[in-house]
């Protein structure tokens, strides 16, 4: 009885440290996207001891800074947090047919910021999101039908579930990942499944509207206020539909709006689609407080470039068909990066970004001052990649990727103290 008990009780807790970590996603760890371009925790990353990992294959840096506290909720969920994670594979990358000296039929591929860095270049806060890719635009293989966990990391969704011996299975109105995180997906009623009995709920746009267990206890997010996710807890038994939660969040965003480019030939004319258009404003978090079930802690987030003053060219934004001066449109993608985060007591992580000019880490994260008065900085080089993602067909058209084929990766972490001399060094 008593190891009975204690397995019960070991179940319970590693339950709980896997949705602390990946707030409340399941095993998101796992990627379905190329590991030339991956993000998010893989198998095989550098954990520096602090809150940043690199990945050992493709130097992609991965960053999550705790949002809050963990929350316990009961049941098979265990307890939940909030993370705002980083990735320094800052692009994502769409495909448009393009015309150069008369010669039709070329392929133009641009970078773009990822549709979920909803905090400025890299950053997202997110508790999980369906995509069904860029519309207007040819998307490359996994931009379809596809889910992107809290840190980054993407699984794509199939009609068919692979077994260990080559051949497949289907089920009428399911989809299914293929990556080794067992992930099902119900069309009809927008339900994602994962392997730990939890249940994750979409709505048309793809945002979560409920994660929960089997049992009912979980969270509800509510998008009814324009900009704003309503974040509550709900219980099988007291409180189904979260009407008086015990806690409850919420997320505030506000808009971008940039000032209009030239006309066409000095700027492109789709560029203004693939552009950031809301950025995180300020997050209230449940405190604890015995008094007072709603004393909220607020992070607030600063950023630069909401003018349209932060443009970068270079690093792989853009790849052409033919390169004839004159030819061909310009793309400079303009950004907003994240300046910093202010806590609940005033203190304050501070980011500073590569310059837009730098040729291999543009846009990227230089360095991260911590609230502590320390910091931590981030070198890239190039590094080149096995070449096999340098071509892909989809739906007949040809994708060119030299972008997947030489990253930009980390090469050198430094760690100093709050009066600037190295640690450890």
């Amino acid at each position: 009885m008593e190891g009975e008990a204690m397995r019960r009780w070991l179940y319970r807790r590693l339950v709980g440290q896997a949705l602390a970590v990946a707030m409340a996603c399941g095993s998101a760890s796992l990627q379905a996207q190329h590991p030339n371009v991956a993000r998010g925790w893989t198998p095989g990353s550098f954990d520096l001891g602090g809150i940043d990992t690199v990945n050992g294959f493709n130097g992609n840096l991965t960053i999550r800074i705790p949002i809050g506290t963990s929350y316990p909720v009961g049941g098979g969920m265990g307890s939940y947090s909030f993370s705002l994670v980083y990735n320094s594979n800052i692009w994502d990358h769409v495909s448009t047919g393009a015309t150069c000296q008369g010669n039709s039929g070329l392929i133009d591929t641009y970078a773009f910021p990822s549709l979920v860095s909803n905090a400025g270049l890299g950053w997202t806060f997110s508790l999980g999101r369906l995509s069904l890719g860029m519309p207007a635009f040819t998307n490359p293989p996994g931009g379809a039908g596809t889910y992107y966990a809290p840190d980054g990391s993407s699984h794509l969704l199939f009609s068919i579930l692979a077994q260990p011996d080559g051949s497949s299975v289907a089920q009428a109105g399911f989809k299914f990942t293929n990556d080794g995180s067992f992930l099902r997906y119900h069309d009809a009623s927008r339900v994602l499944e994962f392997p730990d009995g939890m249940r994750h709920q979409f709505n048309s746009q793809g945002l979560p509207t409920r994660i929960e267990d089997r049992f009912g206890n979980g969270l509800t997010i509510d998008y009814s206020t324009s900009n704003v996710w309503e974040i509550k807890e709900h219980n099988s038994i007291s409180d189904p539909l979260g009407a008086s939660p015990i806690r409850s969040h919420s997320v505030h965003f506000r808009s971008v709006s940039f000032p209009a480019l030239p006309p066409p030939p000095n700027s492109h004319p789709n560029q203004t689609l693939l552009e950031q258009k809301v950025i995180l404003d300020y997050i209230d978090v449940a405190a604890f407080d015995s008094n007072d079930a709603d004393v909220k802690a607020r992070y607030t987030f600063r950023y630069a470039g909401e003018q349209g003053d932060v443009s970068i060219r270079g690093d792989g934004t853009v790849i052409q068909g033919c390169h004839p001066s004159g030819m061909e449109y310009p793309w400079s993608p303009r950004v907003v990066q994240l300046a910093e985060i202010e806590l609940p007591d005033h203190t304050k992580y501070r980011m500073t970004p590569w310059d837009p000019g730098t040729a291999t880490a543009a846009g990227r994260l230089q360095s991260l001052r911590l609230p502590t008065g320390g910091s931590m900085e981030w070198d890239y080089l190039p590094r080149v990649v096995p070449s096999g993602a340098q071509e892909h067909w989809v739906t007949n058209q040809r994708w060119i990727y030299p972008a997947w084929t030489s990253v930009s990766a980390v090469a050198k972490r430094r760690l100093k103290n709050e009066y600037g001399a190295l640690v450890g060094g």
